[in-house]
């Protein structure tokens, strides 16, 4: 443990080496943050070994550099060229700062959207080959059951656009 981490850690959790730094909107800045620990029990825990990068907007990059529970080592701008990778409403849009980065995290993106929907197929496969003794087991407590035939026939329904939303395409573009 650093000295830094240790300020953080135990004394002032907004501290940065950048508060001092100029941050302007329409530029673009390589931002290098500290690892964070996480536990699923609560939102956070502290600072761990090790260091990653982003590529951040202007605004984006001074709300990093203001934040309260502040993890952000260094900054600078970028003046290359930027990448946008889309990857809908499961994983948001990221910057990078070139175009294989960004076909790496767009083949990635890719096969994750993929995996899912093959475990949420399966867990639809699983409940539509349940008995019809067991399907009215579990839902028919519901207010709104209307039987299995019903039930069967919503989630073949909802099949299609599940696919559509877990496979939407990732969009990579060029920004500047």
């Amino acid at each position: 443990m650093n000295t830094l981490t240790a300020l953080r850690s135990f004394g002032n959790p907004g501290l940065t080496p950048t508060r001092s730094t100029r941050i302007y909107s329409n530029r673009w800045y390589l931002c290098t943050f500290q690892n964070v620990e996480r536990d699923p029990r609560c939102d956070y825990v502290g600072l761990a070994t090790g260091e990653y990068t982003e590529l951040l907007s202007g605004h984006a990059a001074r709300q990093a550099r203001d934040a309260r529970l502040n993890h952000l080592n260094a900054i600078s701008q970028w003046n290359g060229e930027v990448w946008s990778v889309e990857g809908g409403r499961l994983h948001g849009q990221k910057y990078y700062p070139s175009e294989a980065a960004a076909k790496i995290e767009g083949g990635l993106l890719t096969a994750k959207n993929e995996a899912e929907w093959q475990r949420c197929q399966q867990e639809i496969d699983e409940q539509v080959g349940q008995s019809d003794e067991e399907i009215e087991t579990i839902y028919s407590q519901c207010s709104d059951w209307m039987g299995v035939a019903k039930w069967r026939a919503g989630v073949e329904a909802r099949r299609a656009p599940s696919q559509a939303y877990f496979l939407k395409r990732i969009i990579i573009t060029r920004i500047r």
